[in-house]
């Protein structure tokens, strides 16, 4: 029933946040009040609309979530592959 928004400068390099032609990536939040670059959690079961965010009072669910991130983007790190190439398309 959590959504937590992360602060992408804490989550990914500057490279990471950009496209290969250097055009940064939109951040995640970044339409909606309150949002760009900061890190929020929200209780969709009790707030669907997100406009309470209740990072205060629950930092042990903002740790615990931040930790997974974490653990996936490591994930994601380790097994990335380079792109590949389909044969008979120039």
């Amino acid at each position: 029933d959590w959504k937590l928004f992360l602060n992408p400068s804490n989550n990914q390099t500057k490279a990471q946040s950009e496209k290969e032609d250097g055009e940064k990536s939109p951040q995640p939040g970044a339409g909606k009040k309150g949002r760009g670059g900061q890190t929020g959690l929200y209780n969709l079961a009790n707030d669907p609309g997100e406009s309470k965010d209740v990072t205060a009072a629950h930092s042990d669910i903002v740790v615990k979530l931040q930790a997974e991130a974490k653990q996936r983007a490591a994930e994601v790190q380790k097994n990335k592959r380079p792109a590949g190439q389909a044969k008979g398309i120039e």
